[in-house]
């Protein structure tokens, strides 16, 4: 296998545990892929602000670009904004107006901020798999005239399901909708997802597109593992992950990812 100058990886069933740490294996792995000339880009839903600490424990330079917010936005590591793509202000005020109605948990992001109605499960369910910290404001219809980067609606698989199918049919091409945990249903913009986003980086820096790698494991990351020269699935993930992979990782040890990465540096 072929030296591959980019790598996007996703974090939370990919890079990490399920106590959100970094085996040593990935760690080393990723410090000899950099150090023999390969970009790491972190390429997650979550906020910006909870996927640095991951770039930092990596040793990432301040000009690496995090994907974050599912392909939502890129900024660098120091912070400086590359693009944004939030959700169209009127779609964000009506899925507010739902949740609202049917009581539903909604949070709500903008400018690297999480905003819900109130602290609730949900919000210390989310708190306790992200680290992300959720700002009560009583009633969501106060923030809406801020676009969202992103929606996400929190709350039990049985009802989400049925969601999924309403929304997708109610916005038809208005907005990229879909599960990345059994409990959480996002919202972006139409177009926006992890592939379109490493797409973009990869023209920015002048890499090819079979010079790319993606690692992932869930629904989120099937257009980017799509995209990339090579795409690599966790074999811990989603069926429909590791069917859309060139290479589905042994990942019972959360060393997937520096696995795959070593076997890129022996060729």
């Amino acid at each position: 296998m072929s030296f591959k100058k980019l790598s996007a990886i996703d974090i939370d069933g990919t890079l990490v545990n399920p106590k959100r740490l970094i085996s040593d294996g990935n760690k080393a792995a990723i410090a000899k892929y950099i150090a023999a000339g390969g970009i790491i880009i972190l390429a997650s839903g979550r906020m910006h602000s909870s996927i640095r600490p991951f770039g930092i424990e990596l040793n990432l330079p301040g000009d690496n670009i995090i994907l974050s917010y599912n392909g939502g936005m890129a900024k660098t590591m120091s912070g400086t904004l590359l693009f944004e793509r939030p959700v169209p202000a009127n779609y964000g005020a009506e899925i507010v107006q739902f949740c609202k109605e049917h009581d539903l948990h909604l949070n709500y992001y903008y400018n690297d901020n999480l905003y819900v109605s109130k602290l609730n499960k949900w919000s210390d369910l989310y708190l306790r798999r992200s680290g992300s910290e959720s700002i009560p404001v009583g009633d969501l219809s106060s923030v809406t005239e801020h676009p969202p980067t992103k929606l996400i609606i929190i709350g039990e698989k049985e009802m989400l399901d049925p969601l999924l199918v309403m929304f997708k049919a109610k916005y038809g091409s208005s907005l990229y909708i879909t599960k990345t945990d059994d409990e959480y249903l996002e919202f972006m913009d139409a177009g926006v997802d992890k592939g379109s986003g490493l797409m973009w980086i990869c023209e920015k820096l002048g890499i090819a597109e079979n010079e790319s790698a993606a690692f992932g494991d869930s629904f989120n990351d099937i257009q980017m593992i799509e995209w990339a020269g090579v795409g690599v699935a966790m074999s811990t993930g989603r069926e429909a992950a590791k069917e859309s992979a060139d290479i589905v990782a042994e990942n019972s040890q959360w060393t997937g990812v520096g696995d795959t990465l070593l076997r890129f540096l022996s060729n």
